[in-house]
């Protein structure tokens, strides 16, 4: 997750919001990326416990 959020794309919304001063936008961005690493992380306890 964190060389997708770093290499480009929403990363590089996320500096751009911080650039500007957009807090709303920034909370919205770290939002999506935490929701996006949960989900991960859910997703690969759970393919472990299967896999297991």
């Amino acid at each position: 997750m964190l060389g997708i959020v770093g290499a480009g794309g929403i990363g590089f919304e996320l500096i751009a919001a911080l650039r500007l001063i957009d807090y709303a936008q920034v909370s919205a961005i770290l939002l999506c990326i935490l929701a996006c690493v949960v989900v991960m992380d859910a997703l690969g306890s759970a393919l472990r416990r299967r896999l297991k």
